[in-house]
């Protein structure tokens, strides 16, 4: 009988995750622990794992003789070292194709905000004040150029609903085979000087950490707003706190943060012109279903058919582990 293990949760229950498992000859247990070394003792004897937030690294992986699968409960997967796991022969996994209508529809909300003014006049009306003045400048989005730092799956989604609002849209993605023939695809330089507004869709990788930096922010026009809904790390914050007091660009609104929870005594959060939601851009009660149903499926796809259907390193068939 095969042994999954969730490292960690942030549901309720399991009980998605239990019904998958046990449609193959296995058992889900919840792992406890207070530390990594705890960690690794309760983890040891797991045929694969189910992974929220804990951080797989190569010194934890090393220690876990049987593990076959690490399923990543989500569409990125920063916080497991891939490269350790494929020297391993740990297959990883994790879930591509679920919320790509919640954060599309999640980032376009805060360009909207972004650029209807909705939090400073909303501030207003709460102070006395019904004044249409303090929601200046605003622009008709129809004259207006989104660009998007990534142009995958969500990416796509997010240029449907900005070209339905009349928006002209650029990308930059250097990983991009083509896009849509309303879609410009330009260099990241090009699209920080022309847009109006930049929404990141793009995965943390090592080039992309820290991208929007104070040279970045240089670049953009300073009544541009920025909209993260991808990692928080892409962004150097102590950079963006920089260009918002200074007024170097007009705005941003994020999801996420370098952070989460965030400090309460983030410089950022003393700026009238930032927004940030509590990373809920992938939530829907529909999404949910979805992620943990296919999280769970991708380990006991691994443990019986050998692969799951989302494989981030096939490099790692060479050398998978096999049961013993």
């Amino acid at each position: 009988m095969f042994k999954v293990m969730l490292t960690d949760t942030v549901f309720s229950d399991f009980a998605v995750e239990e019904e998958e498992i046990r449609k193959i000859d296995a058992t889900l247990t919840l792992a406890t622990y207070r530390d990594e070394s705890e960690m690794v003792a309760a983890l040891r004897d797991a045929d694969g794992l189910i992974n929220h937030f804990a951080p797989m690294t190569r010194g934890v992986m090393e220690q876990l003789p049987k593990c076959r699968v690490i399923s990543r409960c989500g569409v990125g997967y920063d916080n497991v070292d891939v490269a350790a796991a494929t020297d391993l022969g740990i297959l990883v996994a994790h879930v591509r194709d679920y919320c790509i209508e919640e954060a599309s529809t999640h980032t376009f909300a805060l360009l909207l905000a972004c650029a209807r003014r909705l939090f400073p006049i909303d501030r207003s009306v709460r102070a006395g004040r019904w004044d249409h003045a303090a929601g200046r400048p605003m622009r008709n989005l129809a004259t207006q150029t989104v660009g998007l730092v990534g142009i995958g799956k969500i990416g796509s989604a997010t240029a449907k609903k900005a070209l339905a609002f009349g928006l002209k849209v650029l990308a930059f993605d250097p990983y991009a085979r083509s896009v849509g023939p309303d879609i410009e695809l330009v260099s990241f330089e090009a699209l920080l000087e022309r847009s109006d507004y930049i929404c990141i869709h793009a995965a943390l990788t090592e080039e992309t950490r820290g991208l929007f930096s104070d040279a970045a922010f240089a670049r953009m026009k300073p009544t541009a707003c920025l909209i993260n809904g991808a990692r928080g790390a892409i962004v150097d914050e102590g950079a963006l706190s920089r260009a918002l007091s200074g007024r170097r660009i007009a705005g941003a609104a994020v999801d996420t943060m370098v952070k989460e929870p965030p400090d309460p005594d983030n410089p950022l959060f003393k700026l009238d012109n930032f927004i940030v939601t509590s990373h809920v851009s992938w939530y829907s009660e529909e999404s949910i279903e979805l992620l943990r149903r296919e999280n769970a499926r991708a380990v006991a796809d691994t443990l019986t058919v050998g692969r799951p259907k989302y494989l981030v390193n096939p490099e790692a068939l060479k050398n998978v582990r096999r049961e013993k």
